[in-house]
């Protein structure tokens, strides 16, 4: 994958040394209120690129509030437990973050 300025894991071996890294800064914590949307985020592969799609439903109506979709090429290979680098970066696209990289 090209991020500028990011060095993405190129193996199994880097990935799992910045997996392994990351997970030690998980929080878990409860929710400040009422849960009023939900997303459901999926992705699809192919041997050149990555389809991620996101879609926000309000669960009080039961109506889909919004769906987007993003592609880019794939720069890592499906492995399970590693889906991340295939497509972390393209489901923050899709829900409109601005994408932080935090490690190297």
């Amino acid at each position: 994958m090209e991020i500028p300025g990011v060095s993405w894991p190129r193996d199994l071996d880097e990935a799992r040394s910045v997996q392994g890294s990351l997970s030690k800064g998980v929080v878990l914590r409860s929710l400040p209120g009422p849960v009023k949307l939900v997303a459901g985020i999926d992705a699809a592969f192919t041997e050149r690129s990555t389809i991620a799609a996101v879609v926000v439903l309000d669960i009080e109506r039961m109506e889909k509030v919004e769906e987007t979709f993003s592609i880019m090429k794939t720069g890592f290979p499906y492995i399970p437990g590693y889906l991340t680098y295939q497509c972390l970066i393209l489901y923050f696209i899709c829900l409109g973050a601005e994408v932080y990289i935090l490690w190297r």
